[in-house]
């Protein structure tokens, strides 16, 4: 009888997904700042430094929230390497100087507090930064990265998705206004409508006299919302005995019955 025989093999390595990011400002990429919010510590993603050499993405101690924040410079056009993303929320940040946006401030929001966008005295209350949130699971079908958590609002963002990397196939695009200087311009301009007036109360956070972000109806509790509520309106449809449908639906892919991606909340 002949030994048996043994094969091993090296398992492959797991796939990451590839986070690119495109400067579409007129800041320079050193002033163009990432960081992630990563409270579960769940986060595995790297750059490939000046060197040449991978360099994961930490924070600067083991009880910060934030992540280390990188310039554009810093991180390159080969972008952030991502094997593990459980929901963190990724800020772009504006390092910008009086000659570049009429700005004065740093864009680095490492540390152990979130930033502030609604309390003036929160930490990074005025700088200028705009989140979205990351999900890419290694081998899981529920990855996927998405425009959501605004709850304020700074900057336009776009977002593609490609198979097979950046010259790849292109998925999927999403984004605030197509053509980001364009889309800015009209965005400020509806903006400072709104916020005109008597409504100069809404929606504002400022440095100086700069507008650092717009904030959502959403941010506030009840009783201090400068927004106008529902109530007037509801109130009028109930007197005139009007028969209308408000409704809210959000579809999210769950694993429980019904079946996934079919569980609406509405009300």
């Amino acid at each position: 009888m002949s030994d048996p025989t043994i094969t091993t093999s090296t398992p492959a390595t797991a796939p990451e997904l590839s986070m690119i990011f495109v400067n579409s400002t007129t800041l320079p990429d050193d002033q163009v700042l990432i960081t992630f919010q990563d409270p579960s510590q769940t986060l595995q993603a790297s750059y490939v430094n000046s060197a040449g050499a991978k360099t994961n993405i930490g924070r600067v101690n083991s009880g910060d929230v934030m992540t280390v924040s990188l310039t554009l410079a810093q991180i390159k056009s080969d972008g952030i390497k991502l094997g593990n993303a459980q929901g963190p929320v990724v800020f772009v940040s504006f390092a910008a100087t009086t000659a570049n946006g009429g700005f004065n401030m740093s864009g680095d929001l490492s540390g152990d507090k979130e930033p502030s966008y609604i309390g003036t005295g929160g930490a990074n209350y005025k700088k200028a930064y705009q989140p979205f949130e990351i999900t890419y699971i290694s081998n899981n079908t529920n990855g996927q990265g998405n425009l959501t958590n605004i709850n304020y609002f700074a900057a336009p963002l776009s977002i593609q998705s490609y198979n097979g990397g950046k010259n790849g196939t292109l998925l999927q695009t999403r984004g605030y206004h197509s053509g980001t200087a364009t889309g800015t311009s009209k965005l400020n301009t509806a903006f400072a409508t709104l916020t005109a007036g008597s409504n100069r109360s809404l929606a504002t956070a400022k440095n100086g006299t700069n507008i650092l972000r717009y904030i959502g109806p959403s941010s506030y509790g009840a009783g201090n919302n400068p927004y106008p509520s529902f109530n007037d309106y509801l109130e009028h449809l109930h007197t005139t005995q009007q028969i209308t449908k408000i409704q809210n639906q959000n579809a999210f892919n769950t694993m429980a019955i019904p079946a996934a991606g079919n569980l609406n909340y509405n009300y």
